[in-house]
């Protein structure tokens, strides 16, 4: 796992807490499942609208790596598999299709 990943992690989870905790808040309140669904099941259905089901199948596999390490990939690959589908998606504002030629 790379050491940003713990970082970041844990500074997400600290300030959380941690902002909780200086207004008064017991950690424990901040367990909601209702909004926890709420929140996961809007972003990961919002995501999923905006990627083709190719591209959503391949997302447990970079999350997996994020954690678990792996080969280096060329991050320009990256790019391509997640900003060109959107970038070049007809109507879409500031695609290069949408634009006037």
């Amino acid at each position: 796992m790379d050491l940003a990943t713990i970082v970041g992690l844990v500074v997400a989870i600290v300030g959380i807490v941690g902002g909780n905790m200086v207004e008064g808040g017991s950690p424990l309140r901040l367990v909601n499942i209702p909004g926890a669904m709420i929140v996961f099941g809007g972003t990961i259905g919002a995501t999923m609208m905006g990627f083709s089901m190719s591209t959503m199948v391949q997302v447990p596999k970079f999350i997996m790596k994020a954690f678990l390490g792996g080969a280096q990939q060329d991050s320009a690959a990256h790019v391509d598999l997640f900003c060109v589908p959107w970038l070049t998606r007809p109507g879409v504002k500031g695609s290069w299709r949408s634009r006037p030629t």
